[in-house]
């Protein structure tokens, strides 16, 4: 805690290895910490949103989501849930929560109610299938 500014340094030292999109997450996550909105949104300028991949519309919709920009974080994670309901959630895949939550914020108890359900019994079904990760109980 406090040591955002250090954090930083370090998320630009890994960016310039691997221009990998959780590091922008975290990064962006950060310097939202740091009340700097418009640059965490900037940097979803480095991130390809042209890509589908379920990454990229993760990373995407938090980086939106903790900017306080809830609309456009509730389009592209929206994308991310239909796919996802389709096929099962998976036991990490947290996208489902804070959805919900902007469900819930829209009025919709009743669909925020029931995907949060959905994700927590995958949850629940995974630590008792002996998975061990400290995510899981969080949830």
């Amino acid at each position: 805690m406090g040591k955002q500014n250090e954090a930083n340094q370090w998320f630009d030292k890994s960016l310039d290895i691997s221009k990998n999109p959780v590091t922008y997450e975290l990064k962006a996550i950060s310097v939202i910490e740091l009340g700097k909105k418009s640059e965490a949104l900037k940097l979803l300028g480095n991130i390809s949103l042209q890509d589908s991949a379920e990454s990229i519309l993760r990373v995407a919709g938090s980086i939106l989501f903790y900017s306080g920009d809830y609309y456009p974080a509730f389009k592209v994670w929206n994308i991310s849930i239909r796919r996802n309901i389709k096929v099962g959630f998976d036991k990490y895949y947290s996208t489902p929560i804070n959805y919900a939550y902007l469900l819930k914020k829209k009025g919709d108890s009743l669909r925020a109610d029931s995907l949060l359900n959905a994700a927590v019994q995958v949850k629940i079904e995974a630590m008792s299938l002996g998975s061990e990760d400290y995510y899981l109980p969080l949830i």
